[in-house]
């Protein structure tokens, strides 16, 4: 849930896997037996084919082979490799070498000035705000220009009584829209924000004002709170927003609340409820002197003419006119409004909003450096801010929106999947294998993998998100694959009568070719992918770097330390067996496959 986008790829692989399959059991044989392959040729010895032929030898039979035989005499000193180099990658996601986010950084092709002023404001002083914008905006076009050579800015328009993500509307507000063209140039589209909100620098007069492009998993801070007590939800996000100001990592910070028109409040005293006089009536009064009350209707000709009356325009332009006002009791008494009324000028709601049957107020902020970690910033909100707040104003709940929400939304739904996932391989394996013991031999493959996509996301400078762990998903199954070829090998060389190390050492031998040319194929493959620049690829490049890395390391650990971990966990079945039944078995009586042949022997003597 939450990337729902996913699917149309899932249908797009798995339709290719299909189409694959049908190739391998139909399509290929037809083509081994034709007589062009089957006809032998004396190959020239300088030849290009048998050049790779000789080096993919020599790594196989001198290079691996060595390493090979080491790790299989010290099988227990090698085991514990994949487990430090885990460590090693879990430290530096500790450390924040290797950073993490909900979501990456997506290049934008345009971006808004925003801002909005407070409710009232004359038209033209927010067109004249608008039109500054948009002159320093072409500032920063000449300035990229001169060092560049080249233009990123293609034109901008002015939209004035509207603005999009700041949700106000009316003369006081209005936006700046600024077309780009920044794919493969040497100024992405953030920094190109960065120089037009400096070069825009302060406004301390408007009420709402950002720079930036859409946010397409909602901001990386948006926090909600909630209450009962309307004013203490108001006063805490007086509070939070100072606070998300005094951090230098954050920029932006505004709310959905909004200021409404001043209005006039009005406090009845005793002495008016004395005088029979309510709100109402009183608001009635004040209302006809400024705006108006109809007293009579004449017949002009055919036309019907309402007379109003009210008091003079110059009477009407000054709210101190409020003060020499006079209220008229049901008696027919004149008393003067500071004697029954007590008022005051406060601006209104511009809206109410409700969440989950209480009154919310949310405030959002946007990243000052957009590859920045969003989870370290949130975390350091949580840990440093949110406390001090809910200890002002215990009444006061809190919600994380925006970007946390959206990624909790697609890890939950993830896990779940990832456990059938799991299961499901587990199933299969156990099954294929006749053992649940090599199947999980199998799925411990895959750890090295998903931390060796991590350590790839900080050799590329991205960090690990969301789109990460969509590859990785897609990393376990390639994982498996190498690590069922090796192992069905190792299991047909004990059937053939090889003691258990002969047989790893075969199975690594033989499978070294398939298994180094499907991972060396499958990142050759992804590489481009992840060197692209244009705006379309960006969505894809984090999956790309989990699924290249992890089968560049799960690939390297499988071929070593698949045998190491296979000869440590026979010495394991071993002791196990020695215990329950007393007798120190040898390494081939625990093996799975022999297991199997012994059980069919016995019932085809019983």
């Amino acid at each position: 849930e939450g990337m729902e986008m996913m699917s149309q790829m899932a249908f797009v692989v798995i339709a290719s896997l299909l189409f694959s399959l049908i190739e391998a059991f139909f399509v290929l044989p037809t083509h081994l037996a034709s007589k062009y392959i089957l006809q032998t040729k004396k190959e020239r010895k300088l030849s290009f084919r048998s050049r790779i032929d000789k080096f993919i030898a020599y790594m196989r039979d001198e290079l691996y082979g060595y390493m090979l035989k080491w790790i299989i005499r010290n099988p227990r000193k090698s085991f514990f490799v994949p487990v430090l180099f885990i460590i090693t990658v879990s430290l530096l996601l500790a450390n924040n070498v290797i950073k993490t986010t909900f979501f990456p950084a997506i290049p934008f092709d345009d971006f808004k000035v925003e801002v909005a002023f407070k409710p009232g404001e004359r038209e033209s002083k927010t067109k004249a705000f608008l039109e500054y914008c948009q002159k320093k905006v072409q500032e920063v076009n000449q300035d990229i220009i001169n060092e560049t050579g080249d233009t990123i800015i293609t034109y901008t328009t002015i939209e004035l009584g509207r603005t999009e993500s700041l949700g106000e509307s009316g003369s006081n507000a209005g936006l700046v829209r600024v077309s780009l063209d920044a794919e493969g140039k040497s100024i992405s589209s953030f920094e190109v924000v960065n120089r037009v909100r400096e070069k825009i620098g302060e406004v301390p007069d408007a009420e709402k004002f950002i720079v930036g492009g859409e946010h397409r998993w909602g901001k990386p801070v948006s926090i909600s709170l909630r209450g009962k007590n309307f004013r203490e939800i108001k006063e805490a996000k007086e509070f939070l927003k100072n606070e998300l100001n005094a951090m230098p990592e954050l920029k932006d910070i505004t709310d959905n609340s909004g200021l409404g028109k001043r209005e006039i409040l009005l406090k009845l005293k005793p002495e008016a409820y004395m005088l029979g006089l309510n709100h109402g009536e009183v608001s009635r009064q004040i209302r006809q002197g400024f705006f108006g009350d109809e007293v009579q209707r004449l017949i002009v000709g055919t036309d019907e003419v309402r007379v109003w009356v009210r008091y003079p325009e110059t009477d009407r332009n000054s709210l101190g006119v409020l003060e020499k006002m006079r209220l008229r009791a049901p008696g027919g008494q004149l008393y003067p409004i500071g004697q029954l009324v007590d008022y005051k000028i406060e601006r209104g709601e511009v809206n109410i909003r409700h969440f989950d049957g209480a009154r919310e107020i949310r405030i959002d902020a946007d990243q000052a450096d957009a590859y920045a970690s969003t989870t370290d910033i949130l975390e350091s909100v949580k840990q440093n801010i949110v406390p001090r707040l809910l200890s002002r104003y215990p009444d006061v709940r809190i919600e994380y929106m925006g970007q946390q929400k959206r990624a909790k939304k697609s890890t939950d739904s993830m896990q779940y999947m990832m456990l059938i996932v799991l299961f499901l391989m587990m199933l299969i394996l156990s099954l294929n294998f006749n053992s649940a013991y090599q199947g999980l031999l199998i799925i411990m493959v895959i750890p090295v993998g998903v931390f060796g996509a991590m350590l790839g996301h900080g050799i590329e400078g991205l960090p690990v998100s969301t789109l990460s762990a969509w590859g990785i998903i897609a990393l376990m199954g390639i994982l498996v694959n190498d690590a069922v070829v090796y192992l069905d090998a190792f299991n047909r060389n004990l059937r053939d009568g090889d003691d258990v190390y002969t047989a790893i050492y075969k199975a690594g031998i033989s499978r070294f070719r398939p298994i180094v040319l499907t991972s060396v194929t499958t990142v050759a493959g992804l590489y481009p992918l992840i060197l692209e620049t244009s705006f379309q690829a960006q969505f894809l490049i984090p999956m790309g770097i989990s699924v290249a890395y992890g089968v560049l390391f799960g690939t390297f650990f499988l071929l070593l330390f698949l045998p190491a971990l296979v000869l440590t966990m026979n010495d394991v079945r071993r002791t196990f067996k020695w215990f329950w039944t007393g007798v120190k078995p040898g390494k081939l009586e625990v093996e799975p496959t022999l297991i199997d042949i012994r059980r069919l022997k016995e019932i085809d003597k019983a």
